[in-house]
């Protein structure tokens, strides 16, 4: 039978997610979503939402919600385009920018996905190693593209990026610089201020980490409105569902018990590091809801599976230069004293 996908797909890997497992005990680490439900409004409005007008088609344009994220940032309307989560909203640049063998900058260790969509539009990818601090090397600042991409903070190292080598990026370059800031709401700064200063940079986030609603799968991207105007023909015409529209209006009406919420997920982060390194762990700094760390007396992936074993799940990379890590989500403080628990009496035998 003849094989009717494209070269590029058939050729490509395809993106893998972290496990799914429907059991309740299992301890969920994996995945860096928030460990608290979401606030009692957003469940509230879901309820009435889901009584009345499912017959009927969302707002295609999501304007409410956008005005909502617009107040958030003191940005206008016109400068957000939302989605199906911000995985969405990567796909939807990479359709709206990149041609066939189009230059296409990444970074190793990155978010994977990049890699996916990029193959997927039959990218020419540029990849380049993070230098030994897993920073950005020097060299990309003499290389030109039609697009780069790089997740700050990154994934899954959990460092922030110098907001004075991103400027640098964008400006050297000579096309697109997307700023993936999934996980800013964690880290001690951010780059919205970037969009004022630069005209070719897009940032993307998402409701899926610091506002615990990752299953309703709602992301965003921030950028001039001509490029928000061009992103928004890609589009699908109905791309966020009534309900996920009402839970993403809801949740920002209660920003401050978010903002609590995330300071709760920094304090157990920074104490969990500490704790870490006192049992002989490597451990990088994190400007994220998860940590990233190197065992010593047992290797990343022998320690994945006892965990695993014991209905632990963390994620673990079959990938050079972070197959000696573990990604650690941060979950509740009751979680992460049954893990460190676990952790010890493993080492331990």
């Amino acid at each position: 039978m003849n094989n009717f996908f494209r070269k590029n797909v058939i050729d490509m890997q395809g993106y893998v997610p972290g496990k799914q497992l429907n059991d309740l005990d299992i301890i969920k680490l994996n995945t860096n979503e928030n460990p608290y439900p979401p606030p009692e409004n957003v469940i509230s409005a879901l309820k009435n939402a889901i009584e009345s007008k499912l017959n009927l088609y969302p707002d295609p344009l999501a304007v409410d919600l956008r005005k909502k994220i617009a107040m958030l940032y003191n940005l206008d309307p016109s400068q957000i385009i939302a989605g199906n989560g911000s995985d969405e909203i990567l796909s939807i640049i990479f359709r709206s920018f990149v041609d066939p063998k189009d230059k296409v900058v990444l970074f190793n260790p990155t978010y994977t996905l990049y890699y996916t969509l990029a193959n997927s539009v039959d990218a020419d990818i540029i990849s380049y190693n993070l230098d030994s601090n897993f920073d950005i090397p020097e060299e990309i600042f003499s290389v030109k593209c039609k697009i780069c991409f790089i997740p700050n903070p990154n994934a899954p190292t959990g460092n922030f990026f110098d907001k004075k080598k991103l400027s640098r990026l964008a400006d050297s370059i000579g096309g697109i610089l997307v700023i993936d800031e999934a996980y800013a709401d964690f880290a001690e700064d951010n780059c919205l201020g970037l969009l004022k200063k630069h005209g070719n940079i897009i940032i993307t986030r998402t409701f899926s980490k610091s506002f615990s609603l990752a299953g309703m799968r709602i992301g965003y991207g921030l950028s001039s409105p001509e490029i928000i105007k061009g992103l928004m023909k890609i589009k699908d015409s109905y791309n966020l569902n009534r309900l996920s529209i009402v839970a993403g209006e809801a949740i920002l009406n209660n920003i401050t018990q978010i903002h609590r919420r995330i300071d709760l997920i920094k304090k157990l982060r920074d104490k969990s590091a500490q704790e870490f390194r006192s049992l002989g762990f490597t451990v990088l700094d994190s400007q994220t809801n998860f940590l990233f760390v190197k065992p010593s007396k047992i290797s990343a992936e022998e320690l994945y599976k006892k965990l695993y074993c014991r209905k632990i799940l963390v994620r673990f990379f079959d990938q050079e230069r972070v197959n000696e890590f573990l990604r650690i989500t941060v979950g509740t403080e009751e979680q992460m004293k049954i893990l460190l628990n676990a952790i010890k009496k493993i080492t331990e035998n």
